[in-house]
């Protein structure tokens, strides 16, 4: 990843069926995403972001659930197009998917809420369509959903995440009207939520009047806050449409292993105690080697990485990472 790799992602690398992390994002490949994707059915995480990719999502990313091990599939930032596949609502180990800042079309599909360990949802800045499906609006692990700037229709559904630690939701830049659940603005903390308020009522919400932001709105300094002066205390809500920020951050973790490696693990938790990734003790097995580890994390929030020993008498402890 963050290399000037060009041309195609070759079929041939649905060979590597034991691949752990296909990690590819930030480059400059063009063409379509290989059908054959979906035979490196072991893999944790798929990362194809921030590229030059073409064409549909391929439906064959559904294999991708045959040994249930799938947490991340981040294919935002290209200029993919056609419908997000059926075949997606298979990958029920997910835990994030970001689709968003790409050229989808049709609706989202209602197989999505069959992903119940689902957190993360980015389908913003595409061109989708339709209603909100019911099966969504039902899945109760949310905390993330940006599903602003499509053409999304209809009332926001009034039993809409029936959700007790969502921390963001965006649903600026739609068609939509109705309000906002009271029930959002009693949580403690309540959710940083951004709508069209001319359409939408809500009492703790930030309102987009669909006036589009520009680039001098989001300072380069800080691409993933946002200080448009209607949306100063919900920050990094609303990516420009003509520079799109970057929400993602990648941090290296060097660790030092001693003469029991398989002692050794680690895992990084949200500020709700969520795992988001680990490697348990059992993985490791050079020992006195150094390994990196390189994790990306979505900014703004807090995180913790915890150090594992699992026969108890080595060093282990924490430490909090804020982004």
């Amino acid at each position: 990843f963050e290399n000037e790799l060009t041309g195609t992602i070759p079929s041939q690398i649905g060979m590597l069926s034991n691949l752990d992390i296909l990690w590819l994002d930030s480059n400059q490949f063009n063409g379509t995403i290989p059908s054959d994707i979906g035979n490196i059915d072991n893999a944790r995480k798929v990362y194809l972001w921030d590229n030059l990719l073409t064409g549909t999502i391929p439906s064959q990313v559904g294999l991708l659930s045959k040994f249930g091990r799938l947490k991340k599939l981040w294919f935002h930032r290209n200029s993919l197009n056609g419908t997000i596949p059926t075949q997606i609502g298979m990958l029920t180990s997910l835990e994030s998917m970001l689709l968003y800042s790409n050229d989808l079309t049709g609706t989202i599909p209602s197989q999505i809420g069959q992903l119940s360990n689902l957190l993360w949802i980015f389908l913003n800045n595409n061109n989708l369509s339709g209603t909100i499906p019911a099966e969504i609006r039902n899945m109760d692990e949310w905390k993330i959903i940006n599903l602003h700037y499509n053409s999304l229709t209809g009332m926001i559904p009034s039993d809409f995440g029936n959700v007790d630690d969502l921390e963001r939701l965006n649903l600026a830049g739609n068609e939509l009207f109705g309000s906002i659940p009271l029930s959002f603005c009693k949580m403690d903390p309540y959710p940083k939520i951004a709508v069209d308020c001319k359409n939408v009522t809500c009492f703790c919400c930030g309102c987009d009047e669909h006036t589009p932001p520009t680039a001098s709105s989001f300072p380069s300094m800080s691409p993933s806050l946002s200080d448009q002066p209607s949306l100063t205390h919900i920050p990094s809500l609303l990516p420009s449409t003509s520079q799109t920020p970057t929400l993602i951050v990648v941090i290296t973790i060097e660790i030092q292993l001693d003469e029991y490696p398989l002692d050794t693990g680690w895992k990084i938790i949200d500020q709700n105690d969520d795992i988001i990734d680990e490697i348990l003790p059992g993985n490791y097995s050079a020992a006195k080697t150094v390994v990196n580890e390189q994790i990306s994390l979505i900014s703004g929030l807090n995180f913790t990485f915890q150090l594992l020993d699992s026969h108890g008498d080595g060093l282990f402890g924490h430490v909090t990472i804020y982004l």
